[in-house]
């Protein structure tokens, strides 16, 4: 018993308590020296390591009573050290990892090597074999389990499910020199990280470090904060295992920031992980998370791990297998967070799972992001209401595009601008697979169309620039089901201005124009449209696209009576589209050429019905006038009346026409004329399948090649005639 008179106790530090955690080590091994038969003699010979069997007084005496005064005054010291708030790490592990007495020495044993070398000669001489210089199982059984039943109740420590062996800092290895025979020639291998966070030294491993999310962090939003408030409420049971939330979520940045908020409401610390950070690549990203789950179950820390999405397609489906095996055996709360985040629960049944949706912050909440980014900048804060409605962008993208205004300020000065191409620049392109970047072009005075249609086309850049007004802040989006997004489908012959209509709503967005590759999209094998189309969605919504459907009639034809399975599922694909229209919160545009063959479920989804006609004589005019920049050099008495009267061709053909004429005299090197135009006309023909006898171009025939001996043949066949004075039986 220890002494009743004795001073208080003095606090611990953290090394301190080890080395008073290792003096008892000394104790019980000198006690297990005695016991176990080894003449005091023997014990102080020569070849004999020194054992200290001394106790706190400095007397001799018997190591049982030596030990347990030693424990009593370390209980106490402990003691001391809680009441005045220092900081214990060894009680802070053995609470976290729910050791027992026996596994706390069983660690200790272990440990101690990698404190002092003199251990090394000390476990050398018990194990009898002076090569033998780190602790086997059979030295730990020996050391504390006494008598052969109680060694074998012991062996219940070392299971691999057991708390010591599942954290994985201490773990049974072959001998360096042989393979063990038995378990019980096995060695203790001890984490060299332990021995760094038991002496209160802040440094992980190399992996962490490289991955640890350093920079700065973006602010959190209100939807990751509001879909982490499920996660914490289950985190805060403190039950074990500790809850697992797949957050799936466009902003991984602020993602993290969300995280150690909701560690730090909690009071408990948050461990960071950046997989796609630069320094992680050097390092195998199964290597990377293991060490990243021991620091966080070394710190009691809440485990965030993200970048799995910048991965290269092996190297993600690696390390989501490796969050899975190693999430086997850490019972900590994590958070793993990737745009596509797949449903683990089935993988992880064994503890609580939470699949997280958050999306990313409505407009206001934008707005405000890019003012606290940007400050009050006058030349900015007029411009910020429209970038925040027009580009859906997380916090994290927010941050770096202000970074990028500011960047793009100090190199070119100050400009609005600025906004629309830092905001662009953080759009994320990933539309490269299945659809093609229609460049921008023309300007709202080039389309040729009716004025009611080109009306409805502005109300669709309205639509969109004022549908947060008129939806949230008007609370008209409380009567309608979808409002965020539209669908819109222009309807009309080939070359009437559909492509160019796209893209001018797209300019006056400000957002890219993708047509989609029909061919990429659709497939023969059962299954797979529907995981491209959703890949075309989702690659959409991140790129802040206008998608652009072409001849959509391959897609959103009639479904068709269900015969076999082929029918089957090209009605599931219908379907499906239709559902990931309706729930796209961009600009989805359709082109037919053919409404009549387009499903009715799916016009009573459409939102705006465009008719692109084919052109009138009167619009084929203006398209010739249009098509014919005013820098192109042009002879006197162009005749445009007459090839918009005598010729029914769109707009898309009249442009080929031109451009034809174009460069036909432009290999002349002289001006634009008739004859130039008129075998333009004639060569588009040819393009469509068509051929007109020279007579279809009244009082410009004489102009064709083959009045002048250059023959096109022609005259040959003047039977198939494409012109209004052909049909009209000239």
């Amino acid at each position: 018993m220890p002494d009743q008179g004795a001073a208080p106790a003095a606090p611990l530090d953290a090394i301190g308590h080890l080395l008073a955690e290792l003096r008892r080590l000394d104790l019980i091994l000198w006690q297990h020296v005695r016991e176990g038969g080894f003449p005091e003699g023997q014990a102080d010979a020569p070849n004999a390591p020194p054992m200290d069997p001394q106790g706190p007084s400095g007397a001799r005496g018997d190591p049982g009573a030596l030990l347990e005064e030693h424990t009593e005054r370390l209980r106490a010291a402990v003691q001391a050290s809680r009441a005045a708030g220092a900081r214990l790490p060894l009680i802070a592990l053995c609470e976290r990892l729910e050791l027992d007495p026996l596994s706390i020495g069983v660690l200790m044993l272990a440990l101690a090597p990698h404190v002092d070398r003199h251990y090394e000669r000390v476990y050398g001489w018990l194990q009898g074999d002076a090569a033998r210089t780190a602790p086997r199982m059979d030295l730990a059984l020996q050391v504390f389990g006494g008598a052969p039943a109680e060694r074998l109740a012991l062996r219940g420590v070392f299971r691999p499910d057991a708390p010591l062996l599942r954290s994985g800092f201490v773990r049974l290895a072959d001998p360096p020199d042989q393979p063990a025979v038995s378990d019980l020639s096995r060695v203790l291998w001890v984490s060299p990280r332990l021995l760094r966070f038991l002496t209160d030294q802040p440094a992980a491993e190399p992996e962490v470090e490289a991955a640890r999310a350093r920079e700065p962090l973006p602010p959190p939003t209100s939807s990751l904060l509001g879909a982490l408030g499920r996660f914490a409420a289950v985190w805060a049971r403190r039950e074990r295992p500790g809850p697992v939330g797949v957050l799936r979520s466009e902003d991984p940045a602020a993602a993290l920031a969300s995280a150690a908020a909701i560690a730090g409401r909690a009071g408990a610390p948050a461990l960071l992980v950046d997989l796609a950070a630069p320094g992680a690549s050097r390092h195998p990203v199964e290597r990377v998370i293991e060490a990243s789950l021991d620091e966080a179950r070394l710190l009691g820390a809440l485990a965030a791990l993200s970048g799995f999405d910048e991965l290269a397609g092996p190297a993600r489906e690696a390390a989501l297998g490796a969050a899975v095996a190693q999430l086997g055996r850490f019972d900590g709360a994590c958070l793993l967070i990737a745009r596509e985040a797949p449903d683990l629960r089935h993988e992880l049944r064994r503890r609580p799972v939470l699949v997280l949706d958050a999306p990313l912050p409505e407009v206001d909440e934008r707005a405000a992001l890019w003012a606290a980014q940007l400050g009050d900048r006058p030349d900015t804060r007029p411009h910020l209401p429209d970038i925040a409605r027009l580009y859906r962008l997380g916090s994290g993208q927010i941050r770096d595009a202000a970074r990028m205004v500011e960047t793009l300020d100090v190199a070119e000065g100050p400009s609005p601008s600025h906004l629309r191409t830092a905001s662009q620049a953080q759009s994320r392109q990933g539309l490269g697979e299945l659809a093609q970047r229609v460049p921008e072009r023309g300007a709202w005075g080039d389309l040729v169309l009716p004025p009611p249609s080109v009306r409805r086309l502005r109300s669709i850049v309205d639509h969109l620039r004022h549908r947060d007004t008129v939806f949230r802040a008007w609370g008209l989006g409380s009567k309608v089901a979808s409002w965020r997004g539209v669908t819109a489908m222009f309807a009309g012959p080939p070359g009437t201005g559909k492509t160019l209509s796209a893209s001018l709503i797209a300019q006056a967005l400000g957002l890219p124009l993708f047509r989609i590759d029909l061919a990429g999209v659709v497939s023969k094998y059962i299954g797979e449209t529907e995981k491209n189309l959703d890949r075309v969605f989702r690659a959409a919504y991140r790129s802040n696209a206008v998608i652009f459907f072409d001849e959509a009639d391959a897609l959103f034809g009639k479904r068709t009576e269900v015969k076999d399975a082929h029918d089957r599922y090209a009605n599931v694909e219908t379907s499906y589209l239709l559902q990931k229209l309706e729930l796209f919160e961009g600009l989805a545009v359709l082109a037919t050429n053919l409404k009549k063959n387009i499903d009715p479920a799916f016009m009573r989804r459409i939102d705006v019905l465009v008719d692109f006609p084919f052109p009138s004589v009167e619009s084929r005019l203006r398209l010739w006038q249009t098509l014919m920049p005013a820098e192109m050099p042009r002879e006197a008495g162009l005749d445009l009346a007459f090839l918009a009267e005598r010729f029914e061709l769109s707009g898309g053909h009249i442009k080929n026409a031109v451009q034809a004429a174009a460069l036909a005299a432009a290999a002349e090197e002289s001006a634009v004329g008739m004859r130039h135009l008129v075998q333009g006309v004639r060569w588009e023909l040819q393009k469509q399948g068509k051929l007109a006898a020279a007579g279809d171009f009244g009082p410009y025939a004489d102009l064709l090649p083959e009045q002048h001996g250059e023959g096109e043949g022609a005259e040959e066949r003047p039977e198939v005639v494409h012109s209004r004075a052909g049909r009209r039986g000239r």
